[in-house]
């Protein structure tokens, strides 16, 4: 009986240090640290457009309504009839192409009266739409300034600027829709346009500006 005694305390304490290791292993086996999920943000696709260009563009509206148009059909029949040769009738109509086209009608009663298929192209072809295109430049100190570009076959006189407030430079173009190359000339230097981040290799080791109409 004294052994069964002595015994009890030792199996309590061997139970006591099972359940401790127990409790051990199952906390160790519960505490699991998930690792964050990884979250990938979206990256801003990159801008591919080209820098804007600090020039004022405005399109130009039709120039003739369809009466108009009648106006140079009758025109062109009357200086037709008049004996002119056709290539002041040619220029006449050039200077004249209007939107919309001549209708079937109109191309019969030109016919009818000697008009020349010629005239008649020209008067067929649709209007080129054309827009209103103001350059500036700021030279205060400048005694003169002019523009020259593609537009104006890159001469250095053929569109001088006028000067306005602030030393402000302009001139107005009316061109149509595409690209072109210029350069202001200011006291004889020519200089691209130093507000326009559009550039171009000029071929001589410099730069041309760049506009862009009808974009």
């Amino acid at each position: 009986m004294r052994k069964l005694f002595l015994l009890i305390p030792v199996a309590v304490l061997t139970l006591a240090v099972v359940i401790g290791l127990a409790v051990r292993f199952v906390g160790k086996q519960q505490v699991i640290i998930a690792p964050s999920p990884v979250v990938r943000q979206e990256q801003p696709a990159p801008t591919l457009g080209l820098p804007p260009q600090p020039i004022r563009i405005s399109p130009i509206p039709p120039p003739s309504p369809p009466n108009k148009l009648r106006d140079t059909v009758i025109a062109v029949v009357r200086l037709t009839k008049s004996g002119l040769g056709e290539t002041v009738i040619l220029k006449y109509a050039s200077a004249h192409v209007s939107s919309p086209t001549l209708t079937a009608e109109e191309i019969a009663y030109l016919r009818a009266n000697g008009v020349s298929q010629s005239v008649i192209d020209i008067l067929c072809q649709p209007a080129t739409r054309l827009y209103r295109v103001e350059f500036t430049i700021r030279a205060p100190n400048a005694h003169r300034v002019s523009l020259s570009g593609e537009f104006n076959n890159w001469s250095p006189t053929a569109t001088p600027m006028h000067m306005g407030p602030n030393g402000t430079w302009s001139a107005t173009l009316q061109l149509a829709a595409r690209q072109y190359q210029y350069k202001f000339v200011v006291d004889d230097n020519w200089i691209p346009d130093p507000e326009n981040p559009r550039q171009q290799d000029d071929t001589y080791g410099g730069k041309n500006s760049v506009v862009v109409i009808g974009q």
